[in-house]
């Protein structure tokens, strides 16, 4: 079991791979009434095409099914629903599939450790029938419609339709109808053995917990138990050429929504980067963005003075294998002029000096600041694992060594000419 001690929080974080491949990782906070415990895969809708685990040839599955799975997860042989059985322990337990994870997780005050240690075993007794998955058709069919006018939905699932040409990521998570229907139990079990492999995982715990015995749980779950002998094999999938720039650049819709959205997606290529290149541009383009359209930003306040919006413009940011797509959303009835001064303010990628030190840091009172919610270290520490498969000790360092010369310099190598524009009207 390796020990780190993550610099300036004051927070032990224990790690262990078992023999199977499954990573554990434990962050200790003695002081903390409450825990956070998530077991991911590496698993997500845009892995559709992919060569089984112990197979040679390479299939297609339909859209939705890492979704799906989820779903028929929550399916027990013996009738019980693992949801209810965490309630009762007053414990809160969720699940969620985005584009490239699906994460089982739960956080509460008491029973901890028993709680994992049934997590780790409903997660690992995967329990399908042809009935189950004709009901839960249905159900999810219910969920994709009733989604389908939400106005943060549609714009979500047109940016990634607009800007990503062959990649999956540019289907909705959920899938569509027809997926749903041709969706079959042998697809699900095809995609749980290959995906669930304890190799492709990792569980977080965070809280007051003892890390020898979140361990010891993990070693002897049935998870880890069952495929310690297995061959660790990464999964071969598909590998989509995706091009440069966005598939349309400006799309209208009309939708019953009170007040008009806008949202301008930037589609940048960081392919060729080093693990530590992306992590530093990560963070400089959150800098970049911040200052320019931030809740401090002269854009802002000139948009506001002016009386074009009255709220944030909000900044998102997706990773889609080598691309990064940033997100600024914004509410207003005059869109086309916000996108105007939008355009004018990325003429210029480059921010002052005295911005980057100001945006700095507020990264770095974040990290530090964060060591008071369990929600946010765990956030923190699994955006690590996920992207760069390590713990970094020392995220304070890090952001401290960043500079405004280097920014500058990296920054400019990053083609911003590739953007997508969507507008939400109201009716």
């Amino acid at each position: 079991m390796k020990k780190l001690t993550l610099n300036k929080l004051d927070i032990d974080v224990y790690e262990e791979t078992l023999e199977s491949g499954l990573a554990v990782y434990v962050a200790v906070k003695e002081n903390s009434s409450r825990n956070y415990v998530a077991l991911t895969t590496r698993y997500g809708s845009d892995t559709i095409s992919f060569v089984p685990r112990g197979k040679k040839k390479m299939i297609d599955v339909p859209l939705g099914v890492a979704h799906f799975l989820e779903h028929q997860m929550f399916e027990m042989e013996d009738g019980t629903n693992p949801l209810e059985e965490f309630s009762k322990s007053g414990s809160n337990a969720n699940a969620y599939t985005n584009n490239d994870q699906t994460c089982y997780l739960f956080s509460g005050v008491h029973n901890v450790l028993e709680n994992l240690e049934y997590l780790l075993k409903y997660v690992s007794e995967p329990y399908f029938t042809d009935q189950s998955v004709e009901k839960e058709k249905g159900i999810i069919i219910e969920e994709l419609k009733m989604y389908a006018d939400m106005p943060d939905t549609v714009l979500y699932n047109t940016i990634f339709k607009n800007t990503m040409k062959l990649h999956p990521s540019k289907e909705p998570v959920i899938g569509t109808i027809q997926d749903i229907k041709r969706t079959t139990k042998e697809d699900l079990y095809t995609c749980y053995e290959t995906f669930y492999h304890p190799s492709n995982m990792y569980l977080l715990v965070v809280g007051n917990v003892d890390p020898k015995a979140v361990i010891e749980i993990a070693r002897n779950s049935s998870l880890n138990q069952k495929h310690q002998k297995d061959k660790k094999e990464s999964v071969q999938v598909k590998h989509y050429d995706e091009p440069k720039t966005v598939v349309k650049k400006y799309e209208k819709k009309t939708l019953d929504i009170v007040l008009p959205k806008i949202a301008i997606t930037w589609k940048l290529n960081l392919e060729h980067k080093s693990v530590e290149e992306k992590k530093k541009l990560n963070q400089y383009l959150s800098i970049l963005f911040s200052a320019k359209f931030g809740s401090s930003s002269l854009c802002l306040e000139e948009l506001r003075n002016e009386e074009i919006i009255s709220d944030i413009l909000y900044l998102d940011r997706v990773t889609i294998d080598d691309y990064v797509l940033y997100m600024m959303i914004g509410e207003t009835k005059e869109y086309e002029t916000l996108l105007e001064k939008v355009k004018k303010e990325m003429k210029e990628i480059t921010i002052s000096k005295e911005d980057f030190e100001r945006k700095k840091k507020v990264l770095i009172s974040s990290y530090i600041y964060m060591s008071d919610n369990v929600d946010s270290i765990a956030g923190a520490l699994d955006e690590t694992i996920y992207y760069y498969h390590q713990i970094d000790d020392d995220w304070y360092q890090f952001l401290r060594n960043l500079t405004w010369e280097e920014m500058n310099e990296m920054i400019q190598m990053i083609d911003f000419n590739h953007f997508s524009v969507v507008v939400l009207e109201s009716n």
